[in-house]
């Protein structure tokens, strides 16, 4: 992880002397300010196959969204999470924000993903399925004979 480092002219003081965290808050918040002047991404959906461009596009738009003016690099299949800026707890924030949008992936894979690519190819519009829509699990009833094995 690449800290990102703000620049600013002066420390804000309160009256007493000590630091103003609430101007402090405030310039970071201008700073990183993605929703009113925001850098457009560049995304590159080559080696996307077609059934899966819908897919790509949330992914792509999600992480883009995630990361904003802290992404360095080019959104594309290539493009591994945290060397375009993402950390720990962005991608907590993707996986919600993508869950939000439909669709699912568990945390390890998406910690263990070594590119987006990866990523993309756990992503399933089903949360209890695999992306072949097989079922992740199977519940069956329990059969008389196991019952005092469970109890013991």
């Amino acid at each position: 992880m690449i800290p990102q480092v703000i620049v600013i002219d002066s420390i804000p003081l309160l009256v007493n002397g000590k630091v103003d965290r609430q101007a402090l808050l405030k310039m970071y918040e201008n700073t990183n300010n993605n929703d009113d002047a925001e850098i457009p991404l560049d995304i590159d959906y080559t080696g996307v196959e077609p059934e899966h461009m819908e897919k790509a596009r949330v992914l792509f738009e999600t992480v883009g969204e995630v990361l904003g003016r802290a992404a360095r690099g080019e959104l594309s299949v290539r493009a591994g999470f945290y060397e375009l800026g993402g950390n720990s707890l962005n991608s907590i924030y993707t996986i919600t924000r993508l869950r939000d949008k439909g669709y699912y992936i568990q945390i390890s894979d998406f910690l263990g993903a070594a590119n987006l690519g990866e990523v993309l190819s756990h992503l399933s519009s089903n949360p209890d399925c695999e992306e072949n829509n097989e079922p992740k699990f199977v519940a069956e009833p329990m059969r008389d004979e196991h019952k005092q094995q469970v109890i013991e």
